[in-house]
C-alpha cells in the first residue's frame, strides 16, 4: 500500500539481520542508505525501542526511583518483622 510498516535500526540489528527479515517478508522494501544521527531518528521514530539508549537522565531517575523502593520496602520489612 506504499506505507512504512517497519522501521530498523543499524544500532541494534546488523546489515545481515535487516536483509533476512526484508527477505521474509516477501514484499517491495526501499532501504535509505542515508545515514541518520540519533536525534533525526528519534525524532522521526519517537516511539522506537531503545530510547532508553540516548537518555542517560530518565535511565538515572528510573534506577534511583527502584534502589529507594527497595529501600522502603527492606525498612517496612524489618520494622514491620520485629514489632
Amino acid at each position: 500500500m506504499g506505507r512504512r510498516v517497519l522501521g530498523m535500526n543499524a544500532l541494534f540489528w546488523t546489515d545481515e539481520d535487516i536483509q533476512l527479515i526484508a527477505d521474509a517478508l516477501e514484499v517491495q522494501t526501499t532501504v535509505d542508505p542515508t545515514p541518520l544521527s540519533r536525534r533525526e531518528y528519534y525524532r522521526a521514530f519517537p516511539t522506537a525501542r531503545g530510547w532508553y539508549l540516548s537518555r542517560p537522565l530518565v535511565v538515572v531517575a528510573t534506577l534511583s526511583v527502584a534502589i529507594l523502593l527497595v529501600l522502603v520496602v527492606l525498612t517496612l520489612e524489618r520494622v514491620v518483622g520485629t514489632a
